[in-house]
């Protein structure tokens, strides 16, 4: 690539069997862009099992690079990933570069077949959110995350707690094995630091430990939002 005034850059390769190989060439590319404000990053899966990525801990740490070499424009991020060959410490790479990342006020992060993380990504994820403060919207999915404990799912929560300037927030952990009525609460209390939240969309779609007891305590939780003008809530298939 050599346009250099490019401020938008989308790439979506979902379906194509992409190696760490090919980030890194991606990553050379990128680097030779210096004012891009918005950059989308989709390196996902369709249906069909035989278009799965192949990304591992490898392909984390130069999307890291890519984030720390553009970091001083970068505004909107957007990163999908199916994660099921990457482990804490790739998600702890990726999150190291998402905390250099200064100005920016939207994160999408987006990882699917979590099945191999643990603990461990989420205080790498609770360091990096800490650091954003200018961020305005947040989406934060990370699907069938069945190591997640509830002290996890308490540091995710004070973390993105702190982010007083919020007003968009997606949080969705679904087909959870490890999901509970205590996890709930513990996300609950996002919602006494993000006070200026107007649009809030949850979803614990299919994890099966849920009662109505948890749901009471978002529900709590949500009830001190006085801006809030749109709210979703999902517990498909829930226990």
């Amino acid at each position: 690539m050599s346009c250099r005034s490019l401020t938008t850059v989308k790439l979506n390769l979902t379906g194509c069997k992409i190696t760490d190989a090919a980030v890194s060439a991606l990553s050379a590319s990128l680097a030779t862009l210096p004012s891009i404000n918005t950059l989308d990053l989709i390196f996902a899966k369709e249906l069909d099992p035989g278009s799965c990525t192949n990304l591992t801990d490898l392909s984390c740490e130069i999307i890291s690079k890519i984030l720390e070499g553009i970091q001083r424009s970068l505004q909107e991020v957007t990163i999908i990933l199916d994660c099921n060959k990457i482990t804490d410490k790739g998600v702890n790479q990726l999150a190291e570069g998402i905390s250099a990342l200064f100005k920016l006020k939207s994160l999408k992060l987006i990882l699917r077949e979590c099945q191999n993380l643990r603990d461990g990504s989420c205080i790498g994820l609770e360091s990096a959110l800490r650091r954003l403060v200018a961020l305005t919207t947040l989406v934060l999915c990370l699907d069938c995350f069945n190591n997640i404990t509830e002290n996890a799912c308490h540091i995710l929560a004070t973390s993105i707690q702190s982010l007083v300037y919020l007003l968009r927030f997606t949080l969705r952990i679904s087909e959870s094995k490890a999901i509970n009525d205590a996890c709930l609460h513990w996300f609950s209390i996002i919602f006494t630091g993000c006070t200026s939240l107007f649009q809030v969309e949850l979803d614990f779609s299919r994890c099966f430990n849920l009662s109505d007891h948890g749901i009471a305590f978002l529900t709590e939780g949500l009830c001190g939002l006085r801006v809030l003008t749109k709210l979703s809530l999902k517990f498909n298939g829930c226990g």
